[in-house]
């Protein structure tokens, strides 16, 4: 019962990833992993799972991660364009980069560039440079 939870878990986190990686050998070592954890479920070879279930689902977990990653900085930048202190807030509180560039600028100087006062002083508030 235990394994099969953890297939079930790791196939899921795959498809998620795979659906949401942003490039093709992303999805391929993604597709790879999805085929070895289907193999081992049908063979239910313990050792064969532990080493080959902890690196397949170790890749997904980073790029899942990656792609959150992006769609907080994606809803800090949105709270930018809308002035909006608390979506800023936000979107910091959830993980999103202070200091991270995009275009060659930081959030801090797209807001300044913009005018969008609440927002630099929201950004200011948690270290932004």
């Amino acid at each position: 019962m235990f394994t099969t939870r953890i297939f079930l878990t790791s196939m899921l986190t795959l498809s998620f990833a795979a659906a949401n990686a942003d490039s093709t050998q992303s999805i391929d070592v993604l597709n790879n992993s999805a085929q070895i954890l289907k193999w081992a479920a049908n063979n239910a070879d313990n050792s064969f799972v532990v080493s080959q279930l902890v690196p397949a689902y170790s890749k997904a977990f980073v790029i899942a991660q990656i792609t959150e990653l992006s769609v907080l900085q994606d809803k800090l930048f949105a709270g930018i364009f809308r002035n909006s202190a608390e979506e800023v807030r936000q979107a910091i509180a959830a993980g999103a980069n202070v200091n991270k560039l995009r275009e060659g600028k930081t959030p801090l100087a797209w807001a300044l560039a913009f005018n969008m006062v609440n927002a630099a002083a929201c950004l200011l508030q948690h270290g932004a440079r």
